[in-house]
């Protein structure tokens, strides 16, 4: 079989393939097409049953079922489920902010920055301008402000993470907002399962590791 653009997935059930050529296409794996879908892919639904595309002009995503029929629409570029898997996160949706819609595509909560991480319990968020993150409740309850951008939590939980580039600083603040410790370098990797993070410092051309336990 021929197929119509570059192959870029393929579903969980392995039953469905998706092409992509200025939009998405669905074929089976007879490579019959089944649809062609408004924008590029990019995601696969958590359900195994739906798959995410977006479109650049109307900066548009859309929800569609694998028989190729529109679910929803958002505003904004998609960037992922929400934790508990009920709804899903755009950036960009409104002056540069990211927003919180349900797979019906009602807009939830909207949020200032875009969205750069979920805690390890699904229940609170970071969003992230240049060098200011904001913490969330999943609900869009701003809980905090904090200096630095780029914002990550620990794989704990425990603590969450912001950093300025032209400082080479990377800023520690526990769970509740308080800034526990101020770090060397910038963030390179949090370390699975671990209390620890690798900075690396582009200054002094070597990089650190920090237990954030000790704090």
């Amino acid at each position: 079989a021929q197929l119509r653009g570059s192959l870029i997935s393929v579903s969980r059930d392995q039953q469905h393939l998706i092409t992509f050529a200025s939009n998405t296409y669905l074929y089976d794996l007879s490579g019959q097409q089944i649809a062609q879908l408004e924008g590029q892919f990019r995601d696969l639904g958590l359900d195994d049953q739906h798959l995410i595309t977006h479109s650049y002009g109307g900066n548009i995503s859309r929800l569609y079922d694998f028989s190729g029929r529109l679910i929803a629409q958002f505003s904004g570029e998609f960037v992922d489920f929400s934790p508990d898997g009920l709804g899903l996160f755009t950036n960009f949706c409104a002056d540069g902010n990211s927003c919180l819609f349900d797979l019906t595509g009602n807009e939830v909560a909207q949020f200032q920055g875009w969205l750069s991480d979920f805690s390890p319990d699904g229940q609170h968020l970071l969003t992230t301008t240049e060098n200011t993150s904001y913490l969330y409740s999943l609900s869009g309850e701003l809980i905090g402000q904090y200096e630095g951008g780029r914002g990550a939590f620990s794989a704990d939980g425990q603590h969450f993470l912001t950093s300025r580039f032209e400082e080479d600083t990377l800023y520690v603040y526990d769970r509740f907002g308080n800034q526990v410790d101020q770090l060397q370098g910038q963030l390179a990797i949090l370390v699975p399962d671990q209390p620890q993070v690798i900075t690396y410092s582009e200054h002094h051309g070597v990089s650190y590791l920090y237990d954030l336990s000790d704090d």
